[in-house]
């Protein structure tokens, strides 16, 4: 956390209202991390709790990471945690309804004052309280603050994040799985964070026996609609934002991603890794699932799960109606070329998308 704040310090870009946000987004994060501290020496038992074969989906942003982790949550033999349970991991009462109670009103008054401040985030990805959500709050408490790198411009912050091995706050986020296992467990974790793409290898040494889904789309699709989601997020928060300059550092932050992730899937063994393509799940999303169960041996119940994706689907395209419109962007406005970026990624793609998609 020192690192992040000393960033922080450093960075001459945010407006006043962004270095509010910067102050209240710490201090939830600093709050959390008192209260995991507490909550271990009142339980140093947490710490032997098994986490065994947990699959973590990652994949660059927006390439269906979080479509697959809302239909592998679908399985109720999967432990796939809430929003509300990771933005405030630490319970708060002791009785669990009133407790689950509290904390959902806690994180939907964030999700609220979210909302006002940047109220076209949602056409991007709406911040809701009870679905599955991301490792990123649980790695915000222990040291990497994705917020920091899309919602406050942290480019410098997030290039350093790289010189330094993160194992540590890998193993700190492990101790808070436990935590979250120790109030409720189960067989079978479902993970998922796009910023673990970067950060195999510190992954795989915290987590050897974990099962990877790398989700995949052309960076000419991918890097574009990131690009849109983290200037929603940002410009609230900076005095001039720079769409070219934003573009250039995802362009860049993307390829270095890869690059990193290419070497660190050369020491996963295969039965340890599957690939998903985004336009598979969005063609077939019950045969892709289904294939993440068969590559990984998982019980697939063909009775259930067909009908609860569809069920799923339906139900989302309904909501997404009621929303009004789309996520609308381009290119261009952040200095982006669409054939410079499928050139850049000729390699990539020629390996994890090679009908031409």
């Amino acid at each position: 956390m020192r690192e992040s704040l000393g960033a922080l310090a450093r960075d001459d870009k945010l407006n006043p209202l962004g270095e509010l946000s910067a102050a209240i987004i710490f201090h939830w994060y600093a709050t959390n991390r008192l209260q995991i501290v507490d909550y271990l020496k009142r339980h140093p038992q947490v710490v032997d709790i098994p986490i065994e074969k947990p699959v973590f989906i990652t994949g660059w942003y927006r390439t269906g990471t979080t479509s697959l982790h809302n239909l592998m949550s679908l399985d109720p033999r999967s432990r796939v945690p809430a929003t509300w349970e990771l933005g405030f991991p630490i319970p708060v009462h002791l009785d669990a309804a009133r407790d689950r109670r509290i904390r959902r009103r806690r994180i939907a008054s964030k999700w609220r004052l979210a909302d006002w401040i940047a109220p076209d985030q949602k056409f991007a990805h709406e911040l809701r309280v009870d679905p599955p959500e991301e490792c990123f709050f649980l790695l915000a408490n222990a040291g990497i603050s994705i917020p920091q790198i899309m919602g406050l411009q942290g480019y410098d912050y997030a290039s350093g994040l790289l010189e330094h091995s993160q194992a540590d706050t890998y193993r700190d986020m492990r101790i808070q799985y436990q935590i979250l296992a120790h109030q409720r467990d189960a067989d079978r974790w479902v993970m998922k964070c796009p910023m673990h793409l970067w950060f195999l290898d510190e992954l795989m040494e915290v987590f050897p026996d974990a099962r990877i889904v790398q989700t995949h789309r052309p960076a000419a699709e991918a890097i574009p609609s990131l690009c849109s989601l983290a200037s929603l997020m940002s410009k609230p928060f900076t005095r001039d934002f720079d769409g070219p300059r934003h573009g250039a550092f995802f362009e860049d932050y993307f390829r270095r991603g890869i690059d990193r992730a290419m070497v660190a899937r050369k020491t996963i063994p295969a039965e340890q890794l599957h690939d998903v393509r985004a336009s598979d799940l969005g063609r077939d999303p019950v045969g892709t699932v289904r294939g993440v169960y068969e590559h990984f041996d998982l019980p697939w119940d063909a009775g259930f799960m067909p009908g609860a994706i569809a069920g799923h689907l339906s139900s989302e395209k309904l909501r997404l109606a009621k929303r009004g419109r789309g996520h609308c962007y381009t290119a261009e406005e952040f200095g982006l070329d669409r054939e410079r970026l499928s050139s850049k990624f000729a390699d990539y793609e020629e390996v994890f998308l090679d009908d031409g998609e």
